[in-house]
């Protein structure tokens, strides 16, 4: 590359070791030598990751954020970039002004179907539900329409964007697990591991968290089964009592945790859970979790929507299931703890459609073509 181009990422909500926005955006970025910076939600106020340097800000909610928002703007603005990327709804305003402030190309990166998001918010009361989302809906795509380039998440999105000029889609797959020694795994990895059941990502009752309490109760004792159920909690509360209890049953709840740990506990585990309810915003999403159990060669069990099954079913990397029968949920899981020869052509099933496919390497590409044409 001639020209070392000065690229400014940044968010209001997400944390800066996000690993699509961190791991992945920034740090491709920074290895193609682009000179990186990154303001996200973090405990520190400077330091340097994978190239990127960051700048933490603190996490804010309701009419804080509205300030927190226009002092994140006069931050960004300061950075001279080249180009500037952010990654929230919040944001659109500040980014259309820092457009018309400097001339310079502005990037909005679109993660979620956010019209159809609230209607899975729980603060949002039902009557409200349909006008609010007509509402975001119109204020987003108008001022989106400005900007120079829109990346979608999924199809799905960078269809609500098909006005725009520019729309590029960037699927949130997984990067290579690095305790993953692909060369060196071997059967006898895979079948020593203990039966744990594993989830990753929010954990709201909107996303299983009823149903999965309860597949303890109905898998036989014999099983020895346990569930792991990785994420921030969001409608979810837990005092220390409740927590206790759980952990008797063999549940452990670990709340946000760093990326690299997620990536070592996914290696210990035996079945990946993905038991999102039927909501319109679910349907059409790709969630990172369903490809990062790829990642670690783990069968999935997952919500029976259309998208999702012909992944899964394509892949022969598990089962979908109705996400509220619990006990064709509890069947599927029995089958791969006994059945060691089906259960071992599905993890080797699973790594493959990852290396394959569904990896962040087939869409890196895609972020940097954006870029380069920008140059």
């Amino acid at each position: 590359m001639f020209l070392r181009l000065k690229v400014s990422i940044f968010s209001l909500v997400h944390w800066y070791d996000d690993s699509r926005i961190l791991h992945k955006e920034a740090t491709s970025l920074a290895k193609k030598g682009f000179d990186v910076s990154l303001y996200a939600v973090s405990n520190f106020k400077k330091a340097t990751k994978n190239g990127v340097t960051l700048y933490g800000i603190k996490k804010t909610f309701g009419l804080r954020r509205l300030i927190s928002g226009y002092l994140l703007y006069r931050k960004v603005l300061k950075s001279n970039a080249d180009v500037f990327h952010f990654h929230d709804p919040e944001l659109l305003l500040f980014g259309l002004l820092l457009k018309l402030k400097t001339k310079k190309p502005v990037i909005y990166d679109v993660h979620e179907d956010l019209p159809k998001q609230i209607f899975t918010k729980s603060w949002v009361p039902s009557l409200l539900k349909k006008p609010l989302s007509f509402i975001v809906d119109k204020i987003e795509k108008r001022l989106a329409k400005f900007l120079n380039y829109i990346i979608a998440a999924t199809e799905h999105i960078a269809l609500n964007f098909r006005f725009c000029k520019k729309v590029v889609v960037v699927k949130n797959y997984p990067l290579k697990n690095p305790f993953l020694k692909i060369d060196e795994f071997t059967d006898e990895d895979i079948l020593k591991r203990s039966n744990k059941i594993v989830y990753v990502g929010g954990v709201s009752y909107l996303r299983g968290f009823k149903e999965m309490l309860e597949i303890i109760d109905v898998l036989p004792s014999s099983c020895k089964a346990q569930l792991h159920i990785i994420g921030p909690l969001q409608d979810v509360t837990l005092n220390e009592n409740q927590m206790k209890k759980l952990k008797e049953k063999n549940i452990f709840i670990y709340g946000k945790i760093p990326f690299i740990q997620v990536q070592k506990l996914l290696l210990t585990c035996k079945i990946g859970l993905v038991l999102l309810h039927p909501t319109e915003n679910y349907k059409d999403s790709l969630p990172i979790k369903m490809f990062e159990y790829m990642a670690a060669a783990l069968p999935i069990i997952a919500s029976d929507f259309p998208l999702w099954r012909k992944i899964i079913c394509d892949a022969n990397c598990g089962f979908v299931v109705e996400p509220k029968n619990i006990k064709e949920i509890c069947a599927k899981i029995y089958t791969l703890l006994t059945d060691e020869k089906l259960y071992l052509a599905m993890c080797k099933n699973s790594l493959s459609a990852f290396l394959n496919k569904y990896n962040w390497q087939t869409q890196e590409e895609e972020l940097l073509n954006l870029y380069y044409n920008l140059v």
